[in-house]
């Protein structure tokens, strides 16, 4: 290390030395002049931009199930993880459930690896793929089906972020397999492309932040188009965190075959116990979904959720229990990255700082 910064006497950034200190106790001063002062400093002693950026301090923590949080360089990973299990299904008219016949059940358990990638402070992306293991039964036979369902990919852009937070997004979802007429095994997932364009809006109010989705999505292979949607909100207590939402979707254009439903419903019959979780004509949903989570460690935070359906038509009445585990993989904002990039020590930042150093804020102030 070429020289060490020291933080004392309520200043920030007071002078650099050739052996070095830098003095402050306490964040205090505004994060303009933060910026300019230290963009002088640095311009004359030569650290990094990445020192520059990273000084600028406040935080915030990511909550799952809400608008993406990302910042320029940042890498970020998450697992997830989730058992679904049904045994009825909405009917046609929206009105009420049936149960699936002869006690019939359908359920899956799945995998979900994704990262997310801040190119720029405004632009993110990212990118996942999905791991499913379904299982039906009925009086007669219990199927089985295991794969590598889907990859998808998408693309954030922050358009506004001052009052409130206003992100558009494009996703594209591919599947790696899609149904075969000839198949005898368990459907497992839509197996159709989907594009989705659409946007998150995100404000806070009364120490939560609350947000709403709303999208539209194209479906090939002849499927209804939807739209869909989310409204919900977050909070952090310390390092505990929590959350509720509302989601599902509604049909903008028919499903090619709305006027033959029995086509897809045979088959869905015969290889899912009669569940319409996949490969049902023009599906309608409504869902709750809440969520707790914890920061076990710095970088580490672990979720659990549950969601439920609560209305719906074409589509299975069902539950889903989630586990997720998010991790910063690459963070230029954390001290030691600033000390690797910079050359230069940090030395004597109290607990509350390194906080700030660790969790650069990822919401609007």
């Amino acid at each position: 290390m070429k020289s060490a910064i020291k933080v004392e006497n309520g200043e920030f950034l007071k002078r650099i030395v050739p052996n070095g200190t830098l003095s402050f106790k306490k964040l205090s001063i505004s994060d303009l002049r933060v910026l300019f002062m230290f963009f002088y400093r640095s311009l004359v002693s030569g650290l990094g931009m990445y020192t520059i950026i990273a000084l600028l301090l406040t935080s915030h923590l990511v909550v799952a199930a809400t608008p993406p949080k990302y910042k320029s360089g940042q890498l970020k990973g998450s697992l997830h993880a989730e058992y679904y299990s049904t045994d009825s299904n909405y009917d046609k008219a929206g009105g009420g459930f049936e149960k699936l016949p002869g006690e019939n059940t359908f359920s899956f358990m799945s995998a979900r690896p994704e990262l997310v990638y801040g190119l720029s402070n405004d632009w993110g992306i990212s990118g996942a793929f999905k791991y499913t293991y379904g299982q039906s039964e009925n009086s007669s036979a219990q199927r089985t089906n295991s794969s590598i369902t889907d990859i998808d990919g998408s693309i954030y852009y922050k358009l506004y972020k001052k009052k409130f937070y206003l992100l558009p997004q494009l996703h594209i979802s591919f599947p790696l397999t899609t149904f075969d007429p000839n198949q005898d095994n368990t459907i497992i997932n839509e197996g159709a492309l989907k594009v989705e364009v659409g946007s998150w809006i995100e404000k806070k109010f009364l120490a939560h932040r609350f947000y709403a989705y709303l999208a539209y999505a194209y479906q090939g292979d002849g499927r209804a188009h939807l739209l869909p949607w989310e409204i919900g909100a977050y909070n952090s207590l310390g390092r505990l965190l929590y959350g509720f939402s509302a989601l599902g979707n509604e049909v903008i254009t028919d499903d090619e075959l709305i006027a033959s439903p029995q086509a897809r419903s045979n088959r869905t019959d015969s290889l899912n116990g009669g569940s319409k979780k996949f490969y049902s004509v023009n599906p309608t949903e409504i869902n709750l979904k809440g969520w707790v989570g914890a920061r076990i460690a710095k970088n580490f935070i672990v979720y659990l959720k549950y969601k439920k359906s609560i209305n719906g038509s074409n589509s299975a009445n069902g539950q889903s229990i989630m586990a997720e585990i998010k991790w910063r993989i690459l963070n230029p904002y954390s001290k030691k990255s600033i000390e690797e990039t910079s050359g230069f020590k940090i030395d004597g930042i109290n607990q509350d700082e390194q906080k700030a150093l660790d969790n650069l804020p990822e919401v609007p102030e």
